[in-house]
This record gives C-alpha cells, sequence and structure tokens, in this order.
C-alpha cells in the first residue's frame, strides 16, 4: 500500500509544479504578419497543458482508488483471517 502512497505524492507533486508554469506564448513571437499563427500556437500549447493537467487528476484519482481498494481487501483479509483463528480456538477448547 506504500507505493501506492508513494504514487500520489509523487504525482500530487509533479501536477502542483504543472500547474504553476503555465505556458506563455506571445503571439508577436510569430513574427510580424503571423498574428494568427501565433494565436494559434497559444491556443494549442494551453490545451496541451491542460489536458496534461487532466491526465494527472485522472492518475491521482486512479492511485487514490487503488489505495482504498487494497485497504479495503486487506481490512477483508484480515478479518477473515481472524475467525479462523477465533474458530480454531474454540475448537480446540
Amino acid at each position: 500500500m506504500s507505493a501506492l502512497r508513494q504514487v500520489v505524492a509523487d504525482n500530487d507533486e509533479q501536477r502542483d509544479a504543472h500547474r504553476a508554469e503555465v505556458p506563455d506564448f506571445p503571439v508577436a513571437a510569430a513574427g510580424r504578419n503571423f498574428g494568427g499563427h501565433g494565436e494559434r500556437i497559444r491556443d494549442v500549447l494551453a490545451r496541451i497543458h491542460e489536458r496534461g493537467g487532466q491526465r494527472l487528476d485522472n492518475l491521482s484519482a486512479t492511485a487514490h482508488a487503488a489505495h482504498e481498494q487494497v485497504r479495503a481487501i486487506a481490512d477483508f483479509d484480515e478479518s477473515f483471517g481472524s475467525s479462523f483463528t477465533r474458530g480454531g480456538e474454540a475448537d480446540s477448547k
């Protein structure tokens, strides 16, 4: 389970860094008479950045869900295993 927690922590760190560095493409950088191209480049970079953030959000949600499922299975396994111990103690008395 600790590996999943580490995935979540690492992903949260990456997501924070991703959000802190929003692409800023100056339209004028495309050159004179290419403002329309510069706007399209800026928009594409913004969409790529947004989708990257969505992927990081999805990864975090998946890792959280996996952690919860593993925890639930471990809890059930412990409970189920202890029922054998209790049953064995009752039979030996």
